[in-house]
């Protein structure tokens, strides 16, 4: 069987899909994310035009072979027939931006496959590839831009027909940035736009979106693993946290001066250790804008009672089950 032809029948793949359209679209969404031994789940409905986390969950399966574990998962939790986006980790694409192809919609795979071939880490036979557009600068005439998203089709098409058997409706692979660009659009509430602040154990992320769309990512060199490793006085600390706010301000700066817009003027914080400093309130300090840590029970209906150590472990796959559905098939 042809596995790219398989997943472009059969998936839709890394869409940017804004959030207002969404509730619209569909009533309930489950999402899967796979780790190193394990798979974290979401089940998000959204029946009364709000939506309401139903379940939360991280289950111990072999991840190359996950179906024993997922059908069980399944069937405990009432969930055949429900549709399902699964989230890639983001070692599993690679991001790519570049100028917008001037081709037609069916010359695209073609045209697009020999432009990245050498930036690849895989060979481009075995790619799987889609893209989305980033919005343009407020500049006139402005250069249009996509972002290209590459995966091993090698890699999604055994674990996608598992994901299949168990008895989910397969309907979309998503990425990180998207799905995080998910929850940053529900705490939106004017056209300024939205910055988050991800940091994790061992790397950190800025993701910057604006009227439901996603702009830019960029990766800092920071980490709690670092800062453990630093944790030695209370001066050491504050060097550690002024790079951090440094980092964050120069990510700003360089989104105002790509886009010609003004700064976001709502900036969330998600930290995997959130208990060990009150990093939010460091960086307000420091910053000419406001953070505040997420709190996800403002924007969400929930049954699972969401502390902030399981909203910062489990928010990328809430992200990925607010995504849009959609009917037509990509690229």
């Amino acid at each position: 069987m042809d596995s790219i032809k398989y997943l472009k029948d059969k998936l839709i793949l890394f869409s940017q899909q804004t959030f207002k359209r969404r509730l619209q679209a569909r009533d309930a969404l489950f999402c899967i994310e796979f780790g190193t031994n394990s798979f974290s789940a979401a089940y998000i409905r959204s029946d009364a035009g709000r939506p309401e986390l139903e379940l939360i969950e991280s289950v111990p399966c072999d991840i190359t072979k996950p179906l024993p574990a997922l059908t069980e998962f399944v069937k405990k939790n009432q969930l055949e027939g429900v549709n399902c986006s699964w989230l890639l980790k983001a070692d599993k694409y690679q991001l790519i931006t570049l100028d917008e192809l001037p081709v037609k919609p069916e010359e695209f795979q073609s045209a697009i496959r020999w432009q990245i071939k050498k930036l690849l880490t895989f060979s481009v036979d075995d790619a799987f590839i889609d893209s989305f557009q980033i919005p343009p600068p407020e500049i006139p005439n402005p250069k249009k831009m996509i972002t290209v998203v590459a995966a091993q089709a090698s890699y999604i098409q055994p674990i996608a027909e598992q994901i299949a058997e168990s008895g989910l409706n397969l309907t979309t692979i998503d990425i990180q940035e998207l799905a995080l660009r998910n929850v940053m659009t529900m705490f939106e509430t004017n056209e300024m736009g939205t910055a988050l602040v991800y940091l994790q154990e061992k790397s950190s992320d800025i993701i910057f979106s604006r009227q439901h769309q996603f702009y830019y990512l960029r990766r800092l060199d920071w980490s709690f693993e670092k800062l453990a490793n630093n944790y030695q006085s209370q001066d050491v600390i504050n060097q550690y946290l002024q790079k951090l706010a440094l980092e964050v301000q120069r990510s700003f700066d360089y989104f105002q001066s790509q886009w010609r817009l003004p700064a976001p003027n709502h900036v969330l914080m998600v930290s995997l250790n959130p208990k060990l400093l009150d990093i939010a309130a460091y960086m307000t300090q420091r910053l000419r804008f406001p953070v505040e840590d997420i709190n996800l029970n403002k924007v969400l209906l929930s049954k699972v009672e969401l502390t902030s150590n399981l909203e910062s472990q489990f928010l990328s796959v809430i992200g990925g089950a607010l995504r849009e559905e959609t009917s037509h098939a990509t690229n």
